[in-house]
């Protein structure tokens, strides 16, 4: 009787344990809601007169729309969203301080200073270079506004405060050091004193842990004028919201999808024509609300489901509270987006056919 009771205690004991212990990869609250198959509106695109080869991606400021691509005769080439006129090309390839080794766009949205619009642009991943749109179309060079030293994009990704600047929400990458590699971290850093903000306890569960590392490609979007950021992973149906207005921080995910406890097979990720599947990337947002490209379809449910070539790519539409608010379907697939507010338009850039599209929106919004 007392081998019986401690084979019951002691079986009862090791359910608790594996319960707290094993399959705990994500730590924070998570929102379950519904955004699959909810999309019933298909807008169609039409197709601009912008062509431009080597197309990287797009954006939209103030009256602007900016194009990145690879010519380093230029990298931007920057056209007007009233007239779709060509303005110029800007940020020449060189090391001065009003040009660009390897330039992308950075995650703080454009500003304006007196009647100047500025855009952040990131620079060879270690410096932010502020970019006086307004000055440089008027002088017909570039003109750049300010130089920042930031934390390397190798390492992770730092975020000053705006309610108080002398804090910075940190971001660090997955660190491979076998035998033992550490998943993302997240950090509320005040001077030298650093508070963990406790996100992955540890690796998800894949053949490797190189394999896991893609798991957890992301992008960070933050509110323009709150402390409010958003982590969307491209491999899940997962965004994170981290919110330092009121300090609660929570995941939002499609019920039913994959979740961090699942095993991660990295194989999955392609459809059987070799596609990869991406779920939610290419985001764009402004005070109201944060949009994003969805790929995947079914697949969040069910792999077979999935058939690139024939389901329509999706537009998700959130607010900055984690609550799905709409979305529509497109006919044309695209690579990267951008939005312009004041006309509702929405505009794609397909990478096949390097066109860029517009989307009235102007009934969804």
């Amino acid at each position: 009787m007392k081998f019986c009771r401690f084979f019951i205690s002691a079986v009862f004991f090791l359910v608790v344990l594996f319960s707290c212990t094993g399959k705990e990869y994500l730590k924070l609250p998570v929102k379950e809601i519904c955004f699959k198959n909810l999309t019933d509106t298909l807008v169609h695109g039409n197709e601009t007169d912008i062509h431009v080869i080597g197309t990287k991606s797009i954006l939209v400021c103030d009256t602007f729309l900016v194009v990145l691509t690879n010519d380093g005769q230029g990298f931007l080439k920057i056209y007007s969203t009233e007239s779709m006129n060509y303005l110029g090309s800007f940020c020449t390839k060189g090391r001065a301080r009003n040009e660009f080794l390897k330039p992308s766009f950075y995650y703080e949205n454009a500003y304006e200073e007196g009647c100047d619009v500025i855009l952040p642009l990131l620079d060879n991943d270690i410096n932010r270079k502020d970019l006086n749109i307004s000055k440089s179309i008027k002088e017909g060079k570039t003109i750049i506004h300010s130089i920042t030293d930031i934390m390397p994009y190798s390492i992770g990704q730092s975020f000053t405060l705006k309610q108080d600047t002398s804090k910075q929400f940190v971001y660090y990458y997955c660190r491979v050091n076998p035998p033992k590699s550490e998943a993302p971290k997240y950090f509320l850093k005040k001077g030298k004193k650093e508070t963990e903000v406790k996100v992955f306890p540890r690796m998800v569960q894949s053949e490797s842990d190189f394999d896991g590392i893609v798991g957890y490609s992301c992008s960070f979007h933050r509110h323009p004028y709150k402390d409010i950021f958003v982590q969307a992973f491209t491999l899940r149906d997962y965004l994170l919201y981290f919110d330092f207005e009121t300090n609660s921080h929570y995941a939002v995910h499609q019920e039913g999808a994959l979740s961090f406890d699942d095993y991660f097979d990295t194989n999955a990720f392609s459809s059987e024509g070799g596609e990869q599947v991406n779920y939610l990337w290419s985001g764009v947002y402004t005070d109201n609300f944060i949009m994003f490209l969805y790929g995947a379809g079914d697949y969040c449910i069910k792999r077979e489901d999935y058939k690139p070539l024939e389901t329509p790519q999706e537009v998700l539409v959130f607010d900055w509270s984690g609550n799905y608010l709409c979305g529509v379907k497109l006919d044309v697939r695209l690579w990267s987006i951008a939005y312009d507010e004041k006309h509702k338009v929405l505009y794609g850039f397909n990478n096949a056919s390097e066109l860029i599209y517009s989307f009235d929106l102007t009934d969804v919004l």
